[in-house]
């Protein structure tokens, strides 16, 4: 009789072994993200951390998924957890500073990016974000000075270079707008935006709608843009 409890005993210990792990929730989890499937990926993670509560790529999984279901309270939250595991991580910081822009709060994202640098300035993304904080909090100028770093880090990121040009735009400081205009369309030329505001930086610094000018609006206007077929209109013909 013993024999065959201790049988038992080893059977069961096999057959809880055989499980999934918390690790291999978590790779179920991010196939679904990569595959959009947000909800299943938040169940899986749900498990995985079930199995292993200490794992703070769990609850930064998880928080990603909630993000993308614009249940933003509970990503926070998750984002919390995994800062409180491991404070040493940026990506916590960062994410938490994406939920604060999305809340339209745009001081407390700008902290939280510079948490984030503080623990990792290699990162692109996160001078871009921040950069983007500070033209919503109307600092212009710091906002050049993240877009420049962000520019040094990535310096093909599209993103950098059209937000760097309008926020220099807005500054006035033309030239400079148009060098990122077209640092732009040398690696992309199927925004119409580019070309319209291009257009305008050079008219800002000519004055007129001179040939190249119009050459700009003819090309952002065919490509669908609706401002620069109106300004052809006026000032090309």
């Amino acid at each position: 009789m013993r024999k065959i409890y201790s049988v038992f005993v080893l059977l069961g210990i096999v057959l809880f072994s055989c499980g999934p792990s918390s690790e291999d929730y978590f790779k179920q989890a991010q196939a679904k993200l990569n595959n959009g499937a947000f909800k299943e990926a938040n169940s899986l993670l749900d498990e995985a951390i079930k199995i292993d509560s200490s794992e703070p790529k769990y609850y930064l999984a998880k928080g990603a998924s909630l993000f993308s279901l614009h249940e933003y309270n509970k990503a926070l939250g998750c984002f919390d957890k995994a800062l409180a595991l491991d404070s040493t991580n940026y990506k916590p910081f960062f994410n938490i500073g994406n939920i604060h822009r999305v809340n339209n709060n745009p001081k407390a994202a700008f902290d939280a990016y510079t948490k984030a640098i503080q623990l990792n300035s290699e990162v692109s993304d996160i001078y871009l974000n921040r950069a983007l904080s500070a033209v919503d909090l109307g600092e212009n100028k710091q906002a050049i000075i993240d877009f420049n770093q962000a520019q040094v880090l990535n310096p093909k990121d599209l993103r950098v270079l059209y937000y760097k040009g309008k926020t220099q735009m807005a500054l006035m400081q033309f030239k400079e707008a148009i060098n990122s205009f077209d640092a732009y369309l040398n690696l992309d030329k199927t925004n119409p935006e580019v070309y319209y505001f291009l257009a305008g930086c050079k008219t800002a610094l000519s004055g007129n709608a001179d040939d190249e000018v119009c050459s700009l609006l003819k090309t952002a206007a065919e490509m669908g843009y609706p401002l620069a077929a109106d300004d052809f209109s006026e000032h090309c013909q």
